[in-house]
């Protein structure tokens, strides 16, 4: 490939798809009243089948988002548990669990 010089789409293959791919998509392009119910079962069942396997399989980018939202949720926790520490009720609440454990009565 020379700079500035695209390829052209006919030398990129594509995998073919599968037989059971390509008989769904051809069962999707007609009408729900058109399908017979073996036929409407067959196009439920496989499209059931890719949507578990994307919720197994996520890609890259859902595994980051899953865990960027983890860590959001443990740092607002982190704030929160700060914001109560600081306050005057935290403090309080504090100084009498000191108390308690030193073996004070508040």
């Amino acid at each position: 490939m020379k700079w500035g010089v695209r390829k052209s789409r006919s030398s990129i293959s594509k995998k073919p798809a599968s037989e059971d791919s390509s008989e769904v998509s051809a069962l999707k392009k007609k009408k729900k009243h058109e399908l017979s119910d073996k036929q409407l079962e067959r196009v439920n069942k496989r499209l059931n089948l890719e949507k578990n396997y994307n919720k197994l399989n996520p890609t890259t980018i859902k595994r980051g988002a899953i865990g960027a939202a983890a860590i959001l949720s443990t740092l607002q926790t982190a704030s929160t548990v700060y914001n109560l520490a600081t306050s005057p009720a935290g403090k309080a609440a504090i100084s009498n669990a000191r108390k308690v454990i030193e073996g004070r009565a508040a």
